[in-house]
């Protein structure tokens, strides 16, 4: 019987997500692309949609019968929705967004010219797309041909036929009361021994070879590429979200009186000036050398080339940070009155709350995913969260407090490799910058983020299956990504071993160690820089017996700059 409320919740989660994603592109998207590119703003709510949907599709498999055995067969107490096939949808649907559609959206919006057709536009992103295409199939056609294979390990056990009981047959009142009828028998449930002196023998370890469809070795393949950036990108995140979020708050805005406004913004318009110069001295740079593109490919000209790409990114990050400073100024003093106090204290909350959920995740993974004995496919240290999850499933009068946990820890994950994308992004010098800033991102960058976040979420899926096998035993996901994905040849090797787990722990702790001993934000450093001024200035202003306010909500800011020399801070 399928349940009434998990289908509520699979018809209202959706929506609720669509109009969040929709409220992240109105939030973040630049006033050059009010109401025109309606395209590239679908495909980025329907990628961001997607992948927040494969995220809570986990708890919601939970929900469905993940702690109820016998469910779909005679047991009728769980969910009663039938899963498996929709994870292998689900790979699928995020696959064609980062193959296909994404790609194909970014070229068609780059290929804009004044004049040009919509027909040339298709045509043109068309014959890119077509490139990234086949260098895809070629990837997946040769990877599917040598390791499509599945090696299961298992273990045969051999005993006499008197050795066992059958569960509707038997007198033993435990044994009656594990069993229903229909029941699938289990070897914990039916294997009795008839003599109690008599020892089970070790069981003989096999490896049993199946080949995949192409759905499934579509999971395992994607999910290994996603490992890649998921290991890198999340583990950046968890070490860095908290302190963001904290400097966030420390580092908040602070008035700045108007003269040292005035001298401050003086140092900005200089430093516009000089990029100004150096943008100028770039596009003649380009101009003198248009012949560039032609140039037959060799070891100097991929040099070259390189270089000036790395010199144009490093430009464009400059510019980022010259406009940043000034929207940072002008919290301090032309838009104080229209600042909220209570964003940073809110950054304060959600800084411990993540300093928690960080903390909670590197010791379950360490206790539980890492800790066994036998290493590695042993019995682990502690279950960990997986004991807590059950014991706040059973314990407390809510039942689905598990499974909200669950979608808790999975999410933050989430949000951490969405943290690494933007932190990591802008370290690469030789590709293409995409940042977000809000109101003023460009198509192609929300694009660019919204695809390395579908890259991710496979390997998010995969990571948290493995993180709660214990507690999300019996569910769709589990057979696919536990049994399946996990054995599949060559890629199981790397999962056996934990590789991208110990890449994920050693890529947090080589980024907590570089932002916690130093800042590396650009924003921040403003931040500090402006706070450190203001300080400076004030102390100096208070040894004139001199005293600054802000200005109250009911009157202007009407002081005039002084002539006293300002100290450069």
């Amino acid at each position: 019987m399928v349940d009434v409320f998990l289908i509520v919740v699979a018809v209202i989660v959706p929506i609720l997500i669509l109009i969040f994603s929709f409220y992240v592109l109105v939030y973040y998207q630049h006033p050059d692309d009010n109401w025109t590119d309606y395209f590239p703003k679908a495909i980025v709510v329907l990628g961001l949609s997607v992948a927040l949907i494969s995220v809570v599709l986990l708890p919601f498999d939970v929900a469905n019968g993940g702690l109820d055995v016998g469910c779909g067969t005679w047991n009728n107490n769980c969910g009663g929705l039938d899963l498996y096939w929709l994870w292998p949808t689900v790979y699928l649907v995020i696959a064609a967004f980062i193959v296909l559609i994404i790609p194909f959206t970014m070229f068609f919006y780059e290929s804009w010219e004044p004049g040009a057709q919509c027909c040339s536009r298709v045509g043109t992103a068309a014959c890119f797309q077509g490139v990234t295409l086949i260098i895809w199939a070629i990837a997946i056609g040769v990877c599917y041909n040598y390791f499509r294979f599945v090696d299961l390990p298992v273990v045969t056990y051999s005993l006499p036929a008197g050795g066992f009981q059958d569960c509707n047959t038997s007198t033993d009142p435990s044994l009656q009361q594990s069993c229903g009828p229909g029941a699938i028998l289990n070897v914990s449930m039916i294997l009795r021994v008839s003599q109690s002196s008599w020892v089970v023998p070790p069981g003989n370890k096999q490896t049993i070879e199946i080949e995949a469809s192409f759905l499934v070795y579509i999971i395992g393949f994607l999910g290994f590429i996603s490992w890649i950036f998921f290991s890198v990108y999340t583990g950046i995140g968890l070490a860095t979200l908290p302190l963001s979020l904290w400097r966030a708050f420390y580092y908040r805005p602070k008035f700045m009186p108007r003269d040292l406004y005035v001298q401050t913004k003086k140092d900005i318009a200089k430093r516009a000036s000089e990029l100004q110069e150096l943008g100028k001295r770039i596009r003649e740079e380009t101009e003198e050398n248009p012949q560039t593109s032609a140039v037959p490919l060799t070891i100097s000209s991929w040099k070259r080339k390189t270089a000036e790409k790395k010199l144009f990114n490093q430009f464009k990050q400059e510019v980022q940070a010259l406009e940043d400073d000034f929207e940072d100024l002008q919290y301090c003093h032309e838009n104080w009155k229209g600042y909220n106090p209570l964003i940073p204290w809110c950054k304060l909350v959600l800084s411990i709350i993540s300093f928690i959920l960080t903390l909670v995740w590197v010791l379950h993974i360490i206790l539980y995913m890492l800790a066994r004995d036998p290493y590695p496919n042993g019995v682990p240290v502690s279950y960990f969260l997986n004991t807590a999850f059950s014991w706040a499933s059973k314990q407390i009068s809510f039942a689905l407090l598990g499974v909200i946990l669950v979608g808790i820890f999975t999410l933050y994950l989430l949000f951490c490799a969405l943290e690494g994308t933007a932190r990591l992004g802008l370290r690469f010098l030789i590709v293409e910058i995409h940042p977000l800033k809000v109101g003023a991102t460009y198509m192609t960058s929300l694009l660019f983020n919204v695809s390395l976040l579908l890259l991710c979420v496979p390997a998010l899926l995969q990571f948290c299956s493995a993180a709660f096998a214990d507690y999300i035993v019996l569910t769709d996901a589990s057979l696919v990504f536990s049994v399946y994905v996990r054995n599949m040849r060559f890629f199981r090797y790397f999962f056996d071993y934990n590789v991208f787990v110990f890449v994920l722990l050693g890529v947090m702790v080589l980024a907590g160690i570089f932002v916690y001993c130093c800042i590396t934000d650009r924003n921040m450093k403003t931040s500090v820089a402006l706070r450190e001024r203001i300080i400076k200035f004030e102390e100096q202003k208070a040894k004139n017996g001199v005293k600054t306010q802000p200005p109250s909500n009911g009157k202007k800011d009407t002081d005039k700059p002084t002539t006293k020399s300002l100290v450069d801070g």
